[in-house]
């Protein structure tokens, strides 16, 4: 397959869980270990899928089990996840393990969304996160026994984000909004319903950020040692590192893109 972006493998195989089946139990499960692995080529610096990453992730976990770190079970999810990442990069999709369980979509719900996958509305990326968020939608719809996506209503939404935001982080939640936002003003576009439900979508959730270890103070002298102050650029560097130490600034998302991203929201 080439280079395969490696932020694609949980959408890729998300989808394809869906496709076969799987609860959604248990496709937050895999997701979560997923995206270790994928976590693990940001850490090496790469984007692109590496199989030595792999291959090296993959003996630390069987070291670990071996340890008593972890369990036997935790260590054969995490590695079948692994496997999982391999096999959609050098192959485009995924066999093993694969469940023939009838899919939960309707006809009317698989026509909607073969046409959804057919859009040039969006974006790669973002189709294949709305794609994902419609596919789960509409399982739940069918589950709730609402045939006609015309049916849906404000208090159908509210149900489905409750639902979600009883498994998953606000983070997520707001992820989950921002996907449906874009599925209901495609599908009212579409004219599949009379309204894009931009009101009851247009809830903000706090974020949660993770407060990173403070760097000992042998490391930060450390920094400092190596600057040469005698050079501009030096004297520059070493600017920086002290507002960085003693305000703890660091580099964030600039105002113009999230200018940008709530713009994109609101088209």
């Amino acid at each position: 397959m080439g280079c395969y972006e490696i932020d694609h493998a949980v959408n890729d195989l998300v989808c394809i869980f869906l496709e076969e089946g799987y609860t959604e139990k248990t496709i937050v499960e895999h997701r979560r270990n997923i995206q270790r692995v994928v976590n693990l080529h940001h850490e090496r610096g790469t984007p692109f899928y590496d199989s030595k990453i792999v291959e090296d992730y993959i003996a630390g976990l069987k070291v670990n089990y071996e340890s008593g770190i972890i369990s036997r079970s935790r260590k054969n999810a995490l590695v079948k996840a692994a496997l999982y990442v391999h096999e959609i990069a050098t192959t485009g999709t995924v066999t093993a393990g694969a469940r023939v369980v009838p899919d939960k979509l309707s006809p009317h719900y698989r026509i909607i969304l073969e046409k959804a996958k057919e859009s040039t509305e969006w974006g790669e990326a973002l189709k294949r996160n709305v794609i994902y968020a419609a596919h789960t939608y509409f399982r739940f719809l069918t589950d709730s026994n609402i045939q006609n996506i015309s049916d849906i209503s404000e208090d159908v939404i509210r149900c489905y984000i409750m639902q979600k935001a009883s498994y998953i982080g606000p983070n997520s939640v707001n992820t989950v909004r921002r996907n449906l936002k874009h599925l209901h003003r495609w599908l009212n576009k579409k004219r599949y319903i009379y309204s894009n439900f931009s009101d009851v979508l247009s809830f903000t959730m706090p974020s949660i950020c993770k407060v990173s270890k403070p760097v000992p103070h042998d490391e930060i002298a450390q920094m400092f040692r190596v600057i040469d102050r005698d050079t501009a650029i030096g004297k520059r560097d070493y600017a920086m590192f002290i507002i960085a130490v003693v305000t703890g600034m660091r580099s964030i998302v600039s105002a113009d893109d999230k200018m940008k991203e709530n713009a994109e929201e609101k088209m």
